[in-house]
């Protein structure tokens, strides 16, 4: 029955992929008869929501068949999940970014805030599901094997000092 369950979840996430798809083609079929001419704006939307949809299948691979269903299921209950995350993450990049820039040590009170909130977004994207959780470390883990046409959310130098200011936390909460 649970496979069942997650087979549904998983085909119904793709279903709403390919429906996010069609809306666009929609409203740019509307557009196109309205004014007569393409909205190119509409034509990259289109073209964005599609390759979304192509680039991100390739790390269905790292999570369990549990997993997939778990954040399909999510991501049905609340379609808007992966926006917000997206905005939140580049946000905290960004801040994260800044504080390198600055050359902030990562045991510094604002990197430690940076920490913190990173670990609180991965929190968020797991909800203490263990298979989550570990499918998301899979694919981190193996970063030297993603394709070359998918664009790693932050830099090397940006992953490392995350890390240690983690490890920092780790060790101060022993």
């Amino acid at each position: 029955m649970q496979e069942l369950r997650a087979q549904r979840s998983i085909i119904a996430e793709k279903r709403r992929q390919l429906d996010s798809a069609i809306t666009a083609i929609e409203r740019a079929e509307r557009a196109l008869d309205a004014k007569g001419e393409p909205d190119w704006e509409l034509f990259r939307k289109i073209i964005e929501v599609i390759e979304m949809q192509n680039n991100m299948e390739w790390t269905n691979k790292y999570y369990s068949e549990e997993a997939r269903a778990e954040l399909a299921k999510r991501r049905e209950q609340d379609p808007e999940i992966a926006r917000r995350g997206e905005r939140d993450w580049a946000v905290l990049i960004k801040e994260v970014e800044s504080a390198l820039e600055m050359g902030e040590d990562p045991s510094s009170p604002k990197v430690q805030v940076l920490a913190e909130r990173w670990q609180k977004l991965i929190q968020s994207f797991t909800a203490g599901n263990e298979q989550v959780a570990e499918g998301l470390k899979k694919l981190y883990a193996d970063q030297k094997n993603w394709p070359s046409t998918f664009k790693k959310p932050y830099s090397d130098e940006v992953g490392s000092l995350m890390c240690r200011a983690m490890e920092i936390r780790k060790q101060k909460t022993k």
